[in-house]
């Protein structure tokens, strides 16, 4: 498996095969599940490409003591997010808030506890993609 990841990521995973165990979390984007915001093709199709990378690898190692699972992130009070909202109009973030049940974007710290759920050895998770994501229909 490892001979066909090239660079660091296929030499981390080789050294987990070695063991025969270990956890992979890549951090992606909903934006490669559903359109997000306009002119955002690019971005949206490189998180789409992690979405599929993790599967793929999840699928080639399963059953080898190996969990490979992603974090699909969305709407993260971010620095650059707040600064996006600072230029919004109350309209637009009204609608924003209103595609998210709970009303409000996440704390980054709040996607840390998935992170790590998925790397502790209480779970049997083998679903590629966690999106923790206010209820937020994607």
């Amino acid at each position: 498996m490892a001979k066909r990841i090239g660079g660091a990521g296929g030499e981390a995973l080789k050294l987990i095969e070695e063991q025969k165990y270990g956890k992979i979390i890549n951090i992606r984007s909903t934006a490669g599940i559903s359109v997000t915001a306009a002119h955002s093709s690019s971005y949206a199709a490189t998180k789409a490409a992690v979405a599929s990378l993790t599967k793929n690898v999840a699928m080639e190692v399963a059953g080898a003591g190996i969990y490979v699972n992603a974090i699909a992130c969305c709407a993260i009070l971010t620095p650059p997010m707040k600064a996006y909202l600072s230029g919004c109009s109350e309209e637009e973030k009204n609608r924003l808030f209103k595609m998210i049940p709970l009303g409000r974007l996440a704390e980054p710290e709040e996607y840390a506890s998935p992170a790590v759920y998925l790397a502790s050895d209480e779970h049997y998770v083998a679903e590629p993609v966690i999106s923790p994501n206010g209820g937020m229909v994607i």
